[in-house]
């Protein structure tokens, strides 16, 4: 109520609350000639009526809004893993190592040669035809 009655008797107030500085200046203006005066107040009544309309919605549609249709809380980055497992004997190394504490195997130097200690011991045999015995 008090900001329709303001924007009857000072136009410009509810347009500089707005953010309006251009429509602050004309409104001014038009209740310094006087004549104009009734123009700019019509103005300034119905730029409040209308923000008053917009809060409005603006908060009824944020208190209907349901939880699924918010956006996404960012979740946090799983912690990177402290350690790895030796292909060798499976005891846990901790990453940045290059040489297993309990077996001595070399990460890499399988990394250059570019297999595991399994593939290095047995060779590689075709599942078909069987073995003969």
């Amino acid at each position: 109520m008090v900001g329709y009655l303001v924007a009857i008797f000072l136009p410009p107030i509810p347009m500089l609350q707005q953010g309006k500085m251009g429509t602050a200046l004309l409104t001014f203006l038009m209740c310094c000639t006087g004549v104009l005066w009734p123009l700019a107040s019509i103005w300034a009544v119905i730029a409040t009526r209308d923000t008053h309309i917009e809060d409005k919605r603006v908060s009824r549609t944020s208190k209907a809004q349901p939880t699924w249709a918010q956006a996404p809380q960012p979740q946090a980055q799983a912690p990177q893993p402290q350690a790895r497992a030796c292909p060798a004997c499976a005891s846990p190394v901790t990453v940045g190592l290059t040489i297993c504490p309990s077996c001595g195997f070399d990460f890499a130097a399988a990394a250059r040669a570019g297999a595991s200690p399994a593939a290095q011991e047995e060779p590689s045999r075709p599942a078909w035809p069987p073995a003969s015995r």
